[in-house]
């Protein structure tokens, strides 16, 4: 099983602003769990793999905003599952940008262009796939 940290922070706030809708985040202060738009960046690792996986405010897998870092330099991603982190550097362009499959069941399964690495999300846990 993987050990998971969680983020309480939107990760399409940025300072004061949404980055989704360009306007004043009326859910800052803490609240963001509230906005139905918001997800949050749980750090998965499963060595010697980690990966950055977006949540909603559940915990489950959402698509949302994530900014990587590639050379100091911010990229942000929008509609995006999360980040091969072993493989940020590695990879060119998008390749070390997670892809999901939700299943029927609730289930998720992703899988990393860059390296194949493949993991899912059932009943609550990021496991080996």
């Amino acid at each position: 099983m993987a050990d998971v940290g969680y983020s309480d922070q939107c990760s399409s706030f940025d300072g004061g602003v949404c980055r989704l809708t360009g306007v004043a985040c009326p859910f800052a202060r803490g609240r963001y769990a509230e906005c139905e738009d918001s997800t949050f960046a749980a750090r998965v690792s499963m060595p010697p793999d980690e990966f950055v996986v977006l949540v909603n405010g559940r915990r489950e897998p959402a698509l949302g905003t994530l900014m990587v870092r590639r050379c100091r330099v911010p990229e942000h991603h929008r509609g995006v599952a999360g980040v091969h982190v072993n493989a940020v550097l590695e990879s060119a362009g998008d390749e070390a940008l997670l892809e999901a499959e939700w299943a029927i069941d609730g289930g998720v399964a992703y899988r990393c262009p860059a390296t194949d690495v493949r993991f899912e999300w059932r009943a609550g846990k990021f496991i080996p796939a």
